[in-house]
Order: structure tokens, then C-alpha cells, then sequence
């Protein structure tokens, strides 16, 4: 029995051993003297100092005294809470070995997580934002998994969208452009970070003070073609202003200016809708901008003329269905009226133009009591803001329908015709 007892405690001695050398990886015991081996980290990326703080403890009146940290990338260090930066992302196993003033030591290996930080990026398309662009067109270049986005702008504001739209803002009250500062920061999951900036400068935008003399014109027949004078009035003082460059609409080349003038004219030589367009030239001659927009109407006095139909189209009974063609110069504005034997006024619609053929039903005779034919004429009349014009033309003959009439006597013989 003894000697199965001492086998026993052998095992348990052996065991005892086993268990205690196994525990010695974080606990060293050596009399009273142990150590517990343990440290934390901030998670960072790399590019980004990564914090290490030892939170090893040891028995009362022992010290720890010395710090030896391998971390995982062939780096080290030998102070209690060093930083250390990693240049690549990935996963570490750092390790620390600590030594106590009664000489108990150990050590504890650990993962170390460093994440690979996103990479900001954006373009401006329009840099530099010349004067007659109303946003900055951004695009956001970035790349990294579940980013997050903050914009900050170069007026104080921000933005928290992908690809934002930001206005640009108001010139300052000076000739020259100004430099517009924008960045983007962009956070992942892991909290890694990256920022990026650019500068823009934006041209200066050019404002000026333009009226038109007059937005209708009344054109005059000058050695076989129509001429019209349009002027425009410069009432601005704009020192920020090179030049002014006039299209006139009429597909005469774009004129350039000067902005002392007080005044600029243009002579058209044919009538209708011009759209007149003034484009400002900064000083710089960087940027161009409409200044002035404004569309003239050049009119002729229209000049009112009747084709009469055929022969075929003159006489008849009645309801007698008949027609003109209408043989007028004309205006967009202009009015036409025509009158169909002093009896029924007509107002013609704007479409109607020369070679547009005109109908109407005369329903009442010109056979007056005395059996006398008076034919029909019409009158045709075109008028706008630069006068009026009549024609007429005839003969529209409208007979009464025959009308049928018989009488059979009240009494007749028998051979009687």
C-alpha cells in the first residue's frame, strides 16, 4: 500500500511541475517574487504611430525595471509605452518581455491588428472655375471599404455626400480672382484616416450695365433691301472689364468693343427676330460672360396682296363656297383682316402667310329686289406697330337659286290640252 502511495504522489508531483512550467509564460514565481505579463495597443494604420501601453504587474515591493518589445516586423524597443509606426498593413504578433528588480521575468505574445488606411483623392474638372460656371464639378477619386466622407469647403461649409455639388460663391468687390481651398477626409471602418486638398482659383466674373435703345424697329426700303439701326447704351463703369464683344444676331461676326463707349450700333439689313448677346472680357482676358441678352424686333409696314381665283371660282349659287390667295408681306406681329363684300370681317390667323389660300361661303345673293346683280368684292387689310396696308380685289358674282313654280286648273275636259 505504501508503495502505491508514493507512485501517486509522484504523479502529482510531476503533474505539479508540468502545470506550473506551462503557467510560467505570464507568471514566474521565484520565492515571493511573480510577474503577470500584459499589454494593450491602439488599433491604428499604418503611416500612423501605433500606441503601446504595458499593463504588466508584479507582487507588492517588486518593480518591474526593464521593457523588451519585439514587434512582429523586425523592430523594437525597450521603453515601457513606445509607439511605433509599421509601414505596411497587416496582422503582427508582438511580443513583450518584462524583468522585475528581485529578477522574476516573462513575456506574453500577442496579435497586432495594423489596417491599411484608405487613400483620399477628387478632382476639380473646371479648375480654374472660370467666371461663367455656377459649381465646382468635384469627383470623388477615393478608395478604401466602407469609407465615410466629410467635405469641407472653402466658404466654411460641409458636406457629408459622395460627390457633392457646391456653389461657387459671389466674386469679392476686386478685379482679380481669389484662390478657393477645398478638402476631403475620408474615415473606414477601422478608423483609418486619409485627407486630401486642393486649391482652385477662380476667375474673377464680369458684371456690366447694358440697355437696349429700343426692342422694335421699323425698317425702311433703302436700294433693294430693308435697313434697320439697333443701338445699345453702356451705363456702367466697369474697370474689371478688357472688352465687350457684341453678336448682333443677324449672323454678322461678333463684334469687339470697347468699354469706354458710351453707345454701339449695328445696322441689319433685312427684318424679323435677332437675338443681341453682349459678352463681358475680364481683364485678364481669362474669362467671358454674358453681360447683356436681349432679342429685337425688326419690322417692315407690311404691304397687303390678293390672288384671285380661277374663273371657275367667281360665279355660282347660293351657299357659294370660293377662295383667295393671300399675296402679303407680312411681319410676325402683323394683323390680318379681311371683309367679304362689305358684310362679314374676318381676322386672318398669325400662321397665314403669302401663298396660304383663304375660303369662305357667301350666303346671301348680290341680286338686289330689282333684280340687278351687284357683284361681291373683299377688302384685305395688314397692319402692325409700323403701319397699315389695304387691297381689295372683285368680282365675286352670287346669283339666287332658281325657284320652281307650276298651276293646274281645277277642272279639264277630256281631250283638252
Amino acid at each position: 500500500m505504501r508503495a502505491i502511495l508514493n507512485i501517486l504522489m509522484a504523479r502529482v508531483w510531476k503533474f505539479c511541475v508540468f502545470f506550473l512550467f506551462v503557467v510560467s509564460a505570464t507568471l514566474q514565481l521565484h520565492g515571493q517574487c511573480f510577474v503577470n505579463v500584459d499589454f494593450a495597443y491602439t488599433a491604428n494604420c499604418h503611416g500612423q504611430p501605433t500606441h503601446f501601453n504595458d499593463s504588466s504587474t508584479t507582487n507588492t515591493g517588486n518593480t518591474i525595471i526593464t521593457w523588451a518589445w519585439n514587434f512582429g516586423d523586425g523592430g523594437s524597443a525597450n521603453v515601457k509605452n513606445p509607439n511605433h509606426l509599421y509601414v505596411g498593413g497587416g496582422t503582427y504578433t508582438v511580443t513583450l518581455t518584462v524583468t522585475t528588480a528581485q529578477g522574476c521575468n516573462g513575456s506574453i505574445s500577442m496579435p497586432v491588428l495594423v489596417g491599411t488606411p484608405p487613400l483620399a483623392a477628387f478632382t476639380i474638372s473646371n479648375s480654374p472655375v472660370t467666371c461663367n460656371q455656377e459649381f465646382f464639378d468635384y469627383t470623388n477619386n477615393s478608395t478604401g471599404n466602407n469609407l465615410s466622407y466629410v467635405w469641407t469647403f472653402g466658404d466654411g461649409s460641409t458636406s457629408v455626400q459622395h460627390t457633392p455639388q457646391h456653389a461657387v460663391p459671389p466674386m469679392p468687390n476686386s478685379c482679380s480672382g481669389y484662390n478657393y481651398n477645398t478638402q476631403l477626409m475620408v474615415t473606414d471602418a477601422n478608423g483609418c484616416i486619409s485627407a486630401a486638398s486642393q486649391i482652385v482659383y477662380v476667375q474673377p466674373r464680369p458684371t456690366a450695365d447694358i440697355v437696349s435703345a429700343s426692342d422694335h424697329i421699323c425698317a425702311i426700303f433703302v436700294n433693294g433691301h430693308y435697313e434697320a439701326e439697333h443701338t445699345l447704351f453702356n451705363m456702367s463703369f466697369a474697370p474689371c472689364l478688357q472688352s465687350y464683344v457684341i453678336d448682333w444676331g443677324d449672323g454678322t461676326p461678333p463684334e469687339s468693343e470697347s468699354t469706354d463707349s458710351i453707345s454701339y450700333s449695328h445696322m441689319y439689313n433685312n427684318y424679323g427676330l435677332f437675338p443681341v448677346t453682349v459678352y463681358g472680357i475680364s481683364n485678364n482676358g481669362a474669362c467671358s460672360t454674358v453681360v447683356f441678352r436681349d432679342t429685337v424686333l425688326i419690322e417692315i409696314t407690311p404691304t397687303a396682296g390678293i390672288i384671285g381665283p380661277s374663273a371657275s371660282w367667281i360665279n355660282g349659287c347660293v351657299p357659294f363656297t370660293t377662295y383667295f390667295i393671300v399675296n402679303s408681306t407680312v411681319t410676325p406681329t402683323t394683323t390680318q383682316t379681311v371683309i367679304w363684300g362689305g358684310m362679314d370681317t374676318v381676322t386672318l390667323p398669325n400662321t397665314v402667310t403669302k401663298g396660304d389660300t383663304v375660303w369662305h361661303t357667301f350666303t346671301v345673293s348680290g341680286c338686289d329686289s330689282a333684280g340687278v346683280m351687284n357683284p361681291f368684292n373683299i377688302v384685305l387689310t395688314a397692319e402692325n406697330q409700323c403701319g397699315t396696308s389695304f387691297t381689295s380685289w372683285g368680282n365675286y358674282t352670287v346669283h339666287r337659286p332658281p325657284i320652281a313654280n307650276f298651276n293646274v286648273p281645277d277642272t279639264i275636259c277630256k281631250n283638252d290640252y
